[in-house]
């Protein structure tokens, strides 16, 4: 079997024989199951399995191959652990894991059809997230005692790093997806441009999957049947970039269970939990030690060290927001000889943070960013979260001090209703954060 070989090699490079037992212990099985895992007498656990290639080092693509095998077999029926496997079942169960790892498992390009590979670049930057991550893992990969969601969509303010989590998720799993990844931005919130609509995805979908214009049908419904058909059967991955709302999203779910989509938005998709199930994970900012680390991958520890209080100063001014990290640390990289404790100095009033922040007046800039989520509000809503910014206790504190603004000033100052007052209390702030700003 596979895993035993690469036990085997791993002995023969380091000249010593690993103890089953602490083997064992690190991925959290007891030595009789690892036992069953090297002899092919019983199938692992998706999770167990990832542990043990890592114990043994195997590379990124051998882990894919392996990976994908496993969970080949365990749909095509094959028992896992903890399901009575017979001796039969199993030597079949390891010799299928040692030849479709053998063969990359290729099983689209032999049936002739595409298998598109469309996620974006990954970043050589990716810091923290280790919760995240996992929860991921968690949620969308396939497990027998714990089934993985369908949908899940990432949540959170405006560059704070979901698209940065999302792809980098998507090309560390990737090969549990061997029939293709899928990958649209919505530009649900794009400072520049206009939502696309779900139709227009889904057609370039499905000329990515290998349907022709003349195999398009001129009906939209028709349309989503057909993607669901040619999805019906294939596990893939679909990554929904910056989705508007619900309703731009739900189109482009596949009805297949081998599936998964990932969504990223600053909304937080509340229909898409109802109609479809979703699952969903609100991402945080980075803390302290995770901001640090971004800052230094950007500028290189040596020059984080020689200016440590004012790097500190810098992390706080950016409130964990891995985009505002990141153009404090293109303006830094772009003038090496100006000293971070001058960056710092530029970012200590809300003003100058602004200007800090800004790249050229461009997309990419933070105010913009924000900007999006505010253009996305209701004429009502809008105008209780400009009054926000003059009620005391909720901007220029920081976060565990902040409280509610009063009722009698938001009534006094913007000639609220009391549903106005009521909604001050929570459930409209909470809408606020719905739309990624606060």
């Amino acid at each position: 079997m596979q895993v035993r070989r690469l036990l085997l090699d791993r002995e023969r490079a380091t000249g010593r024989r690993l103890k089953r037992a602490a083997l064992a212990r690190s991925i959290g099985v007891s030595p009789s199951s690892l036992y069953a895992y090297l002899n092919g007498t019983t199938l692992p656990p998706a999770d167990v399995l990832d542990r043990l290639l890592a114990e043994l080092g195997a590379a990124a693509p051998e882990q894919r191959r392996l990976a994908t095998a496993r969970d080949d077999l365990e749909l095509s029926g094959q028992p896992s652990a903890g399901a009575g496997a017979g001796a039969e079942a199993s030597a079949k169960a390891s010799a299928g894991v040692a030849a479709a790892a053998a063969t990359g498992t290729a099983t689209d390009a032999a049936a002739g059809r595409p298998t598109p590979r469309q996620l974006p670049l990954d970043t050589g930057r990716f810091t923290g997230r280790t919760d995240a991550m996992a929860e991921l893992s968690a949620l969308l990969l396939p497990a027998a005692a714990d089934p993985a969601a369908t949908v899940v969509a990432i949540c959170g303010l405006g560059g704070i790093g979901k698209t940065t989590l999302a792809v980098h998720w998507a090309h560390r799993n990737a090969g549990r997806f061997p029939d293709g990844q899928l990958y649209a931005d919505l530009h649900g919130f794009d400072p520049a441009r206009m939502p696309v609509p779900a139709a227009t995805v889904m057609r370039g979908f499905l000329e990515a999957l290998g349907v022709g214009p003349a195999q398009l049908p001129a009906d939209q419904e028709a349309q989503a049947a057909l993607y669901r058909s040619v999805l019906s059967g294939r596990r893939m991955l679909i990554v929904l970039d910056n989705a508007r709302d619900a309703a731009q999203v739900a189109p482009l779910v596949p009805g297949s269970s081998l599936c998964r989509v990932l969504v990223t938005s600053r909304d937080r998709l509340h229909g898409l939990v109802v109609t479809h199930g979703a699952r969903l994970l609100v991402l945080g900012t980075l803390d302290r030690g995770e901001a640090g680390e971004l800052l230094a991958g950007h500028l290189g520890t040596a020059r984080v060290t020689a200016e440590r209080a004012a790097a500190e100063e810098l992390v706080e001014a950016c409130a964990g927001l891995p985009l505002a990290i990141a153009i404090v640390a293109s303006r830094a990289e772009s003038s090496p000889d100006v000293a971070l404790s001058d960056l710092a100095g530029e970012l200590r009033t809300p003003a100058g943070r602004l200007r800090g922040l800004d790249v050229d007046g461009g997309p990419a800039s933070l105010s913009a960013v924000l900007s999006a989520s505010y253009r996305a509000l209701d004429a009502e809503h809008a105008r209780l979260f400009r009054l926000l910014g003059v009620a005391p206790g909720v901007a220029n504190q920081p976060a565990p001090r902040a409280r509610a603004p009063d009722r009698g000033l938001i009534r006094c100052v913007g000639g609220c209703p009391d549903a106005w007052c009521e909604a001050a209390d929570g459930g409209c702030l909470d809408r606020r954060g719905d739309r990624g700003l606060i």
